[in-house]
């Protein structure tokens, strides 16, 4: 049967295979085997279904790429479709385009100077240079009328990640994922959800992510307001359970986006419910009946400094800084993909460890390439904070965690980047002028 037309002619049909293949993912986390299984149903889709497919796919197997392995500690099959993606796209090229070969050179790049350093990790390195490939490739397939589908993806694996951790079936995800316990206010220890991840402020990016991506569907009308609600309330749900304040403190974007958008669209009647549901909800939390609430809201009051309101960030910050300011080489090419934390603490930054790892070179390349993907329009509708949305809510949380070398950067910054731009004409592919 072929499988292109039916995913030509049946969404349904494409949701159950994508979906099939998560729940191989999530019993292979019992039963090991069934991540080969798993893996050779992804590299199926991705070889014989449509682009559209594929990036459906990848979009919702993104948040499982922590337990996507054929066991703890081993390297993710996520990056193995990663690089199967990249590689179908690119084969039977004849060239690429400029920014694409830039990159190239880039890796070439990366790894002399880790021979230069004695820092080596091709593990680490092949990742990011095939994470940067990826965004252009996914730019170059990417359609506008699959926004909504790729992006209600994108949701969907979020949300059912995050109840694969919190139904507690499988106590084995704990060899995977992270259980954090922090002795926060007065030596209590509250348990921080983290989903399948291992830091809970890593994880409240994509939350967060994902609740204004929908308040933006809502606003473009290509989702209605009963479904924006049942999709947001289990985002809502996950956010307070992590008790990260940074996540707290985002959770006000999308409620400022969706006021906005209801009062532009004249939507009285949904902001009134969404007033009276903020109410009811911030009544709840202040009202000390729930733990985890409790200590971050005692975390931000208690914030005596900038220091303690980061959580000793502004310290590590300051040793990076006076670090790359003394070593020139350093600020310069980089200390090295595989170099070890600066004082055994990661930076907490994603644009320090950039500079850091890569150098003000790869900076500028990383730089490069991000401004590649967002620069594919011709017209920007201006006046419209939806467009940025997105990026308002990825670059301050990027300043407070370590992303560069993450699975999941180059899926959040290409998403910001197709709801950033409203017509889709490639800078490095753009059409010949007939005569």
């Amino acid at each position: 049967m072929n499988i292109k037309r039916i995913d030509g002619h049946s969404v349904s049909v494409q949701g159950w295979m994508i979906a099939g293949i998560c729940v191989l993912i999530i019993l292979g986390i019992l039963v090991g085997h069934l991540q080969y299984v798993a893996l050779l149903c992804s590299a199926a889709v991705l070889l014989f279904c449509t682009p559209k497919t594929q990036l459906c796919l990848m979009f919702m197997l993104m948040s499982f790429a922590n337990v996507f392995k054929s066991a703890p500690g081993t390297q993710s099959f996520f990056t193995i479709i990663t690089m199967l993606y990249v590689f179908r796209h690119y084969l039977g090229k004849r060239r690429v385009s400029y920014p694409v070969f830039i990159v190239l050179v880039f890796g070439v790049e990366i790894f002399m100077v880790q021979l230069l350093r004695g820092t080596i990790d091709t593990a680490k390195s092949v990742k990011l240079i095939f994470n940067l490939l990826f965004l252009f490739a996914a730019c170059d397939d990417f359609q506008q009328e699959w926004l909504k589908d790729i992006s209600l993806y994108y949701i969907c694996g979020v949300e059912l990640a995050s109840l694969t951790k919190a139904c507690g079936l499988f106590p084995q995800l704990s060899l995977y994922t992270g259980e954090l316990y922090g002795e926060i206010i007065g030596g209590v220890s509250v348990y921080r959800f983290t989903g399948l991840y291992n830091d809970p402020n890593y994880y409240s990016i994509n939350l967060i992510l994902a609740l204004c991506i929908l308040v933006c569907l809502y606003d473009k009308k290509l989702l209605s307001g009963q479904a924006t609600a049942v999709l947001s309330t289990p985002l809502l749900v996950f956010v307070g359970m992590t008790g990260s304040k940074s996540a707290l403190l985002m959770l006000f974007l999308p409620i400022v986006l969706l006021t906005y958008s209801n009062s532009k669209n004249r939507k009285y009647f949904y902001q009134v419910i969404f007033v009276i549901a903020c109410v009811f909800v911030v009544l709840y939390v202040f009202s000390g009946k729930v733990e985890v609430f409790n200590k971050t809201i005692d975390r931000l009051l208690l914030a005596k400094n900038g220091d303690s309101l980061t959580t000793g960030r502004t310290a590590i910050w300051k040793d990076y800084f006076d670090y790359l300011l003394t070593e020139l080489g350093t600020l310069l090419i980089g200390k090295g993909v595989g170099a070890d934390f600066l004082h055994g603490h990661a930076a907490h930054n994603t644009v320090i460890e950039t500079v850091y790892h890569l150098g003000l070179i790869g900076g500028i390349v990383v730089v490069y390439t991000c401004a590649c993907i967002f620069d594919r329009s011709n017209y920007i509708e201006k006046k419209n904070i939806m467009n940025y949305s997105l990026l308002l809510c990825l670059l301050p949380m990027y300043l407070f965690v370590s992303q560069l070398f993450s699975y999941d950067i180059v899926f959040q910054l290409f998403l910001a980047s197709c709801f950033y731009i409203e017509s889709f004409v490639s800078p490095w592919k753009r059409p010949q002028l007939s005569n």
